[in-house]
């Protein structure tokens, strides 16, 4: 069985997509949104395998969410223009579909992304520390997830910043998000992925980061992790008073 969740601005997309899911024997619907921001919201802290997202939103369009999601689950794009089928499929999706959706073609789709689920991608961790790879071969280093400040992507391998050490592994930062517990780490651009309780200020497009580093920190803000960005930020805020 496969959680889902529909984000659609358009009510009557989703009634249709509802529909379709209610009649699929493999997919359990848990949500609806017609804004993106809220679902991402939802997912910060409720897991579900798949997404049947459209394309034009406000706010956050569906490539953008998917840009921000980075792999975290399975998502289907649905869209009244075509033109946006070759661009979705840069981005790893498991299928597109052209509105309005017929439940043949949606359910095409659907057994894809039930396939695809056999080799589950892995979401997150609850353990207190990572293994990661280190230069050297057959080398690992064991680093306490608590310490690390912030971590740097660069091509196939990533900078791990912690208060006094910088610990260089030899993994992508797309699979190193997946192993991070995302209550408490965020994606804010395209190469930093932030610890939210190591931040000191925010200024503007930048972050100011935790001043019992060595030296001062300040990370950009991508244009597209921005809103998300916030809204979750605030959302800590509150929830830790």
């Amino acid at each position: 069985m496969l959680s889902c969740i529909i984000v659609d601005d358009d009510p009557q997309a989703i009634k249709v997509l509802a529909n379709h899911v209610e009649k699929t024997p493999f997919l359990t619907l848990i949500n609806t949104f017609t804004e993106s921001v809220n679902a991402l919201a939802f997912l910060q802290d409720t897991s579900t395998d798949l997404i049947f997202s459209d394309v034009e939103m406000p706010d956050l369009t569906g490539i953008e969410l998917l840009e921000i999601l980075n792999n975290r689950c399975q998502v289907i794009l649905s869209t009244g223009h075509a033109e946006y089928a070759l661009e979705s499929y840069e981005h790893d999706i498991v299928d597109f579909l052209l509105k309005p959706v017929s439940f043949d073609r949606f359910l095409k789709a659907a057994q894809k992304a039930y396939r695809q689920s056999m080799s589950p991608v892995i979401t997150g961790s609850s353990e207190e520390f990572l293994m990661v790879k280190t230069e050297g071969k057959g080398r690992m280093r064991r680093v306490k997830i608590n310490d690390i400040h912030y971590i740097e992507g660069l091509k196939n391998y990533v900078s791990i910043y912690t208060q006094n050490d910088r610990i260089i592994t030899l993994v992508n930062i797309r699979d190193l998000e997946k192993r991070l517990p995302a209550s408490n780490f965020f994606r804010v651009h395209k190469s930093y992925i932030v610890a939210i309780d190591k931040i000191n200020a925010i200024d503007g497009n930048q972050i100011i980061l935790d001043n019992n580093l060595k030296s001062q920190k300040v990370i950009p803000i991508g244009a597209t992790y921005r809103p998300f960005f916030f809204h979750i930020f605030q959302s800590q805020l509150i929830s830790r008073k």
